[in-house]
Parts: structure tokens; sequence; C-alpha cells
């Protein structure tokens, strides 16, 4: 019963979060293709992290919102740590991009980094290091994130992009993998 009472608990919550999610993509795209003029609205960015649910957590159930063993509240503030960090690298790495700033982009890559790319984009096997950042260096002026349509989950964050220059302004999709504040994997593909 209480598993039961705790997921319908959880999906009346969920229910009217996407409801509203739902609205604001809806403005944010009218107000992209123009059909939205005027003061009265603008472009809304919400950013959407989902934890990955410790394994005594998952052992536990719905029991686990009543643990207050000291041990199992540190290893949940300590995963809220490692997530803040992960996502305050997706969001230098989103902002830098934004400001095409090659070298702050860069800079926040792992030497050995890889990329990978299919079209839109141009088709790259898996390139590490020096060969991804020089693909980086390429890509960064000519692709423009589009923030209404970012997904970061646990530690990938995930971007619609535009290509800028293509003939019929070309959309994308980056996908960024983070560790320990650092980008190490990236794949480029369709939207």
């Amino acid at each position: 019963v209480l598993d039961i009472t705790d997921r319908r608990n959880e999906l009346a919550g969920n229910l009217s979060l996407y409801q509203e999610l739902h609205v604001i993509e809806l403005i944010d795209r009218l107000l992209a293709e123009g059909q939205l003029v005027g003061d009265k609205y603008k472009q809304v960015v919400v950013r959407v992290l989902e934890f990955s649910r410790p394994r005594s957590s998952k052992l536990m159930g719905p029991a686990s919102k009543l643990n207050r063993d000291a041990r199992f509240i540190r290893s949940l503030m300590d995963q809220g740590e490692r997530q803040a960090g992960e996502f305050l690298a997706a969001r230098a790495f989103e902002d830098a991009w934004r400001r095409h700033d090659v070298d702050k982009v860069l800079k926040l890559f792992a030497p050995d980094a890889e990329l990978t790319s299919t079209k839109p984009f141009r088709v790259r096997t898996l390139v590490r290091g020096r060969e991804a950042h020089d693909a980086v260096r390429e890509l960064c002026n000519g692709v423009r994130l589009d923030l209404t349509h970012k997904q970061l989950t646990q530690e990938r964050a995930a971007w619609t992009v535009r290509l800028d220059g293509s003939a019929s302004d070309a959309q994308g999709r980056i996908e960024a993998a983070f560790e320990n504040g650092q980008v190490v994997r990236v794949q480029l593909g369709p939207a």
C-alpha cells in the first residue's frame, strides 16, 4: 500500500509540473517562430536536474524517505554536491559556447576528451585529445545553442543547436558528458 500511495503522489506532483513545462515550451516555440510579438512574452530557460537514486534508496523504496541515518543523509548530500559540480560545469560550457569563447570552451575539456559527429555536422569517427580540441575550435563559431531545448541528465547535458551558414539553418544536437568538472566526451548528431 505504501508503494502505491508513494507512486500516486509522485505522479500527481509530476503531472502539474510537466503541464507547466509544456506551456513554457509552447510559448518559447511560438516566440522562436515569430508568432508571438511584443514585450508581453520572453524566452524562458528551464533547467531540470535528474539525480540517479542511491543504491540504498532503491533497496529501501519509499521507506528511504523516513531514513534519518547520518551516513545515508551524508551520502545524499555528497551526491547533491557532485551533481551541482557537474551542473555548474555544464553551465560554464554553455556560457562559453554562447559567447563563442573558444579558449574558455577548450579549458573545460579534459586533455583526452573524445568527440564523434554525424550529419548534419561534418562526419567524424572517434577523435581524441588534440584532434577533438581542433574540431571544437572549428565548431564553436558556427554552431548556436538553442537554450529552449536543453536537457541536463545526471552527468550529461544535451543541447539542440542551429548550424550557422547552412542552407536551411539546420538543427543538430550536442551531447556532452562531464567528469570532475571537465568535458570528457562530446557527441554531435541530428536533433
